[in-house]
């Protein structure tokens, strides 16, 4: 998608692109003079209340994002909508680039995240603003296909469609464990991974994914972010390895911190998502919107 700027031509997905949006609002993609801007949004949109403070663990994954370390996203794939009498960042979301696997077919996919507005600016139409500069930059890059987890069915609203289950897979509660009989011996040792046991990680993940239909590449890279890269404990995934003795890991289990359960089902406001309920209820929590050009190929 592109805009007319006077005699040039100019593609919603450059880093250089600026929209006036009236108001003194204004659309472009961040720079690292936006950090602090982008940290005090989040913040006080995931705050449990007005009256409480931000939301620090959520600051703290947007400077890991931010920080020009993370394997899937660069500072620049940030667009937002900053408040030029304020100074403000108003509205924001980024887009992370993964690589899907649909039958053991590579897919590039852009996944939009960590969406949020203002309360003060909201039902405006500045998110369908910052979505508008994803999809360019998520179509320039070749991607087939966007994915996105979060508001139940807000995201349809934006072009979006449920498409496939985001299961979580076997989750086993430590109190239902059948107690050890006495003067046995226990035959497997649970411990935290490291970063040595990365090849062997990766080696079980491509294992189990080629049980599913559709799955998600994870390589090195991620897997040393997630280990000894990132400062946001609560993105940090949890990954304990059962070992029997001394041995090399033979499974790998990831434990959810308690701050998953918000995205569960019954935790959804009916009120206030009512109106972008679909006509039947539809089983899953994720949703996969595929760009226009995707089906078109499959035609």
């Amino acid at each position: 998608m592109t805009l007319n700027v006077g005699r040039q031509q100019q593609s919603l997905g450059d880093a250089a692109y600026c929209r006036d949006l009236g108001a003194g609002l204004a659309l472009r993609w961040a720079t690292a003079a936006d950090l602090d801007g982008l940290v005090a949004l989040y913040g006080g949109v995931v705050s449990p209340g007005p009256d409480k403070p931000p939301d620090t663990h959520i600051q703290t994954h947007v400077a890991d994002l931010m920080s020009g370390r993370h394997p899937l996203i660069a500072l620049t794939d940030f667009s937002l909508v900053r408040d030029t009498v304020s100074g403000g960042v108003v509205a924001a979301a980024c887009l992370m680039a993964q690589t899907w696997r649909y039958e053991g077919i590579a897919l590039p996919v852009g996944r939009p995240e960590i969406v949020a507005t203002a309360p003060e600016y909201r039902n405006r139409g500045l998110m369908r603003a910052v979505f508008d500069l994803l999809h360019a930059r998520s179509a320039a890059r070749g991607d087939l296909a966007l994915g996105i987890t979060g508001i139940y069915h807000y995201f349809r609203t934006l072009g979006y469609e449920y498409a496939l289950d985001l299961s979580r897979g076997p989750a086993i509660a430590v109190s239902a464990l059948p107690a050890l009989p006495r003067d046995a011996a226990e035959p497997y040792t649970l411990r935290l991974v490291t970063v040595a046991d990365i090849p062997r990680l990766i080696a079980l993940h491509e294992r189990e994914s080629k049980r599913v239909a559709v799955s998600t590449t994870i390589d090195a890279a991620y897997w040393r972010w997630q280990l000894d890269g990132m400062e946001a404990a609560m993105e940090r995934w949890a990954v304990h390895a059962t070992t029997p003795g001394l041995s090399r890991p033979r499974r790998a289990a990831r434990h959810l911190p308690r701050r998953a359960a918000r995205h569960l089902p019954r935790r959804v406001d009916r009120r206030r998502y009512n109106r972008h309920r679909p006509a039947r209820p539809i089983p899953g929590a994720a949703l996969v919107g595929a760009i226009p050009r995707l089906a078109v190929q499959q035609r």
